[in-house]
């Protein structure tokens, strides 16, 4: 459980609670629920489930270290999740403590960290994204206890939730959930029948994804329109003008190849594109080194109107100096180090197919699945990256961990040798 307790610990001693102009339309969102002003302070072009995640932890007080904790839970229960889907993959029971340990100092990278306590999305959309990959594990690999229908039902209303977080996820999650079904199904009437020829069977497994993927798709455009009616409803009963959103089927486009593989990088927080500018390091400026030039956006909590909305909901909170210090020291390397986490996981999955590890590949291709959908929307902010981040480092965990145990290997007979021939 160090993965899941460590960040939350560095978190709540080490990072002080930060409010976005974005953060501040979600409290408000948060805010408003069950409220007379409903119709009025929520922020209708915002999808309701960021802000029940809040309204849900404001249930429990009001201080910000519960919030930080929320999210940290979040960050450190997505790295959880990757290192278990992993070593399933792998075959193992348990995972090495050097890959533990690795994929800790990894997500304790202050740019991940800083979401724990920045309210924003990203600590939410890495639980979820974490969420897709453990249904992909269990479809693959179904664990004697878990009943298909669970899994598919899980899956389904992961989905679901997602949608009603962001309209993104119709696209960030359709073939992976797609994926889960069609696996779990193909199962379930393979145990049940025996097919006769491959032709046949490929024809199945082909007809049955793709009826899946079109399913998948309507669903989460239903699940959306809902959203749309009541948003529709609420929002021209307070102001007369019903509020208009970029439609579903207008996100993603498709970009060209150049440009998706310069969002791509931007995404994992190497160069821009555009006018966007790299958030990551401006939250990170903010929070967590002093002296550096904030970012007007950032300090949206200390100017009004803006604090008005966010005053006596979350408080901010500030870290104890002793911890503060040295991961602001830390903060310095950061980007680099986030970037290169990316980079590695690139590289790894290239090891891991050389090595025929398909399972594992299933698993650890999804945070890039994941930013390449953002790729070909029009938000390649880097911001948008974060969620795939500790797939990421599980990706190079993996890698690199299994290259040290073949050193140790190799050098522990030499050494047992060399021992022997010297008694």
């Amino acid at each position: 459980m160090i993965l899941i307790g460590l960040p939350i610990l560095v978190s709540v001693l080490a990072i002080p609670l930060r409010v976005t102009v974005d953060g501040i339309l979600y409290i408000s969102s948060a805010r408003s629920f069950f409220t007379d002003d409903f119709a009025k302070t929520y922020a209708w072009f915002r999808e309701p489930g960021y802000p029940v995640f809040l309204a849900v932890v404001h249930m429990f007080g009001d201080a910000g270290f519960l919030l930080i904790i929320a999210q940290a839970f979040c960050l450190g229960a997505a790295a959880f999740i990757g290192v278990y889907c992993a070593v399933r993959a792998l075959g193992r029971e348990r995972a090495s403590l050097g890959l533990v340990a690795l994929v800790t100092i990894l997500i304790l990278n202050p740019m991940y960290l800083i979401y724990s306590a920045l309210v924003l999305q990203q600590a939410q959309f890495a639980l979820q994204l974490a969420f897709l990959a453990l249904a992909l594990s269990w479809a693959i690999r179904r664990p004697a206890w878990l009943s298909p229908w669970v899994l598919i039902i899980g899956t389904i209303v992961n989905y679901v939730l997602s949608v009603w977080t962001s309209i993104g996820w119709i696209y960030l999650a359709l073939l992976p959930a797609a994926a889960v079904l069609v696996v779990t199904v193909w199962k379930m009437v393979r145990s049940r029948r025996a097919l006769g020829r491959r032709a046949i069977a490929v024809f199945l497994v082909a007809a049955l994804s793709l009826a899946t993927v079109v399913g998948v798709y309507s669903l989460g455009l239903s699940v959306y329109g809902v959203w749309t009616a009541i948003r529709d409803t609420y929002s021209a009963a307070a102001t007369g003008i019903p509020t208009s959103v970029i439609s579903p089927q207008a996100i993603p486009g498709i970009p060209t190849f150049q440009a998706e593989i310069l969002r791509l990088l931007s995404l994992m927080h190497i160069g821009t594109v555009g006018d966007y500018v790299y958030e990551n390091s401006l939250f990170l400026q903010d929070q967590l080194i002093r002296g550096w030039p904030h970012a007007e956006f950032d300090t949206a909590l200390d100017r009004p109107p803006y604090s008005s909305f966010a005053a006596g909901y979350f408080t901010l909170t500030d870290p104890v100096p002793f911890f503060f210090r040295p991961l602001s020291l830390l903060a310095r390397i950061a980007s680099p180090a986030y970037a290169a986490v990316y980079l590695g996981a690139l590289v790894a999955l290239v090891v891991i197919a050389m090595r025929r590890k398909w399972e594992l590949i299933v698993i650890m291709i999804l945070p890039f699945y994941f930013i390449a959908v953002y790729a070909a929307s029009n938000s390649p902010i880097d911001r948008y990256g974060v969620p795939g981040y500790p797939l990421a480092a599980v990706a190079v965990g993996v890698v690199i961990s299994a290259g040290l145990n073949k050193l140790v290997r190799r050098w522990r007979p030499e050494v047992s040798a060399a021992t022997a021939s010297a008694g």
